[in-house]
Parts: C-alpha cells; sequence; structure tokens
C-alpha cells in the first residue's frame, strides 16, 4: 500500500505567493467571486494572514505539493470558548478530493487543543454545496 502524500499543514509567510495562486483559483467555485473581484498577490496574501488573530491558517497540499485548499480558524467575536472558520475553500482541481472536509476535521482538532467547544461555520445561502456543512 502507498502512503498519501496530501497534508494539511499550517501556513507559514513563505507560502504567500503560491497561496495567492490558490486564492486566485477559488474564483471559479466561490459565488459573486473570492477576494472582492481583486486578485491576491503575494503582498495581499502577507498583509491578511501574517497580520491576523487567528488561532490558526490551514493549507491543503496535493500529491504534486500545489497548494489546493485553505481553513483559518478565529477567535469568536461573541464567545470567548468558541472559534468560528473565515473561511474554508478549495481549488477547482481538489474539489471532491476531500480536502475540505480535512481541513474543517483539522481545524476541530486545533479547536479542541485550545479548550474550544464551540467552533461555528456560515455561508451563504446560494453556496448550495457549502450549505449542508
Amino acid at each position: 500500500m502507498t502512503e498519501k502524500k496530501d497534508k494539511i499543514i499550517t501556513y507559514e509567510p513563505s507560502m504567500a505567493k503560491r497561496a495567492a495562486e490558490m486564492f486566485n483559483l477559488f474564483n471559479e467555485l466561490w459565488p459573486g467571486g473570492f477576494g472582492g473581484g481583486i486578485p491576491f498577490t503575494e503582498q495581499r496574501v502577507h498583509d491578511w494572514l501574517d497580520k491576523t488573530s487567528a488561532i490558526v491558517d490551514l493549507i491543503a497540499v496535493d500529491e504534486e505539493n500545489e497548494l489546493v485548499g485553505y481553513c483559518g480558524l478565529y477567535p469568536h467575536w461573541r464567545d470567548k470558548k468558541a472559534a468560528y472558520i473565515s473561511v474554508l475553500g478549495v481549488t477547482p482541481k481538489a474539489k471532491g478530493k476531500k480536502f475540505g472536509k480535512r481541513l474543517l476535521l483539522k481545524s476541530l482538532e486545533v479547536a479542541k487543543e485550545h479548550g474550544i467547544n464551540r467552533v461555528d461555520l456560515h455561508t451563504w445561502s446560494g453556496n448550495l454545496e457549502a450549505v449542508p456543512l
């Protein structure tokens, strides 16, 4: 049996350029476009992910070492014992390969390690594929 080479890792600033490329690919699957119609650049990713209050920013990496998914886990704005998934997304290439599920499960694991007993995830009602989450 061969071991899978894909993985879920924690974002590091050295990934910013590759993360920008990944986020730009989200547009195709994101209702209304991801990022407000403004393309992601390496600097925009640094400005966002290097300076946040995230508990963890998780990245999915496929067998070809491409960044294919992201999940941001943040402290909840109302409940100190809870957290919030700010963004959960995968590239078109990764769709249907369970990267989103694995990112979500890893975020729940991290939340538990931090003593968090609830994680909220909201979605736009028009995003029919995400509503069951």
